[in-house]
């Protein structure tokens, strides 16, 4: 696994945006089929394409991956947590949590969003920026 991870450093490296459950299944698998259409492909031109082609496939392959791992996670009940190192939040909106992320003097200037994916900005830090905590 270390050589084909040492022969496909860039693609290796995009792996870990995988779901975690799908990497630890399949990420061997996967480099040693790349390697293989690349030993079996013949000539420079080839290569170029298979590469080329693989260029295109993993952005649209992790975010299928992810969008799965999300519906997944939908169907255990799972209304929060991390998708792709963001957090999110698919709980009912409430006024006391938006207060915290919006408005929470002892909240930090970028906080995860009361509803949805991804983050959002504490106000009360924008416009009081020199009080203490």
């Amino acid at each position: 696994m270390d050589n084909l991870r040492r022969r496909f450093p860039v693609y290796s490296h995009f792996m870990r945006f995988y779901p975690k459950e799908y990497r630890d299944k399949y990420e061997e698998q996967i480099l040693q089929t790349t390697a293989d259409m690349l030993d079996e492909a013949g000539g420079a031109g080839k290569r170029i394409s298979l590469w080329l082609k693989l260029a295109l496939d993993v952005p649209f392959n992790i975010g299928k991956q992810q969008f799965n791992y999300l519906g997944e996670n939908m169907s255990k009940n799972d209304k929060q947590g991390k998708l792709a190192g963001m957090p999110y939040d698919l709980r009912r909106p409430t006024k006391d949590r938006y207060k915290s992320r919006f408005w929470n003097p002892a909240a930090p200037l970028i906080t995860p969003k009361a509803f949805g994916w991804g983050y959002t900005f504490n106000f009360y830090r924008l416009f009081h920026p020199f009080k203490r905590r």
